[in-house]
């Protein structure tokens, strides 16, 4: 575990300033890994309430068993989903070095520029929420953001490369919390993303159910906050 003076200091060096002002706030919905079950039971809690999702994807795990195949991913961009980097190797970025980060992110967007070659992948989540601050320069030359697993609201002066969010985690979830995140982004102009795994009604300890996705979605609706995908609101707040 990272201490939370180090967090403070890492995502303060090399950062990528933004200004986070948007009016009602905003809401995203993001998947890492993307096992299959997001597609099997998350996906239509998602067409349910028509709304769109950034799915983080590790370029090895695409067309394996368990994961989502390259026609799936086509179908997901075609209906208005973003599709994202998590690496090719999903290995933590304070073990890689310099070299190692930009082969890996190379062969990553081979595969994705083949798949989707009208989509390149302009937004990034951390591995296992592990940020490095020597590559902070070489991913801001690549990506319009980066998400980490650091909770928290995104308002105001924000570092587009160390964007915090909340896990949607069904062994651990607090709905009371989740709506005053909610409120908050509102209140504020604010920018709240949600970040989760598997969907199945057994997740795993980093996944949710499809009750969980819906329950988040009817909280969004009933306050009136849109649900957009990661690309989208950074294209609001782009320098």
């Amino acid at each position: 575990m990272i201490h939370p003076l180090r967090r403070r200091w890492i995502s303060a060096w090399a950062p990528s300033p933004r200004e986070v002002d948007i009016p009602g706030g905003v809401c995203s919905l993001s998947f890492d890994d993307v096992p299959h079950s997001v597609w099997s039971e998350g996906k239509a809690v998602l067409d349910r309430f028509d709304a769109k999702a950034t799915f983080y994807l590790v370029g090895r795990l695409v067309n394996q068993a368990g994961y989502l195949s390259a026609e799936e991913l086509q179908t997901l961009h075609a209906e208005g989903h973003e599709i994202a980097c998590h690496t090719w190797q999903h290995q933590r970025l304070g073990h890689m070095s310099p070299s190692a980060l930009k082969a890996d992110l190379e062969r990553n967007g081979i595969l994705f520029g083949e798949i989707l070659p009208d989509a390149p992948l302009q937004n990034f989540s951390y591995p296992l929420g592990s940020t490095a601050p020597w590559h902070k320069r070489a991913l801001g030359e690549r990506y319009q953001s980066c998400r980490t697993t650091i909770p928290g609201l995104i308002t105001g002066r924000v570092d587009a490369l160390s964007l915090p969010a909340f896990k949607l985690y069904h062994d651990t979830v607090d709905w009371t919390l989740v709506k005053v995140w909610l409120e908050e982004a509102q209140a504020q102009n604010g920018w709240v993303i949600f970040y989760t795994h598997d969907v199945s009604t057994s997740p795993s300890a980093a996944g949710c159910t499809p009750e969980d996705l819906a329950r988040l979605l009817e909280l969004a609706a009933e306050l009136g906050i849109p649900v957009e995908t990661v690309r989208q609101v950074t294209h609001r707040i782009s320098a």
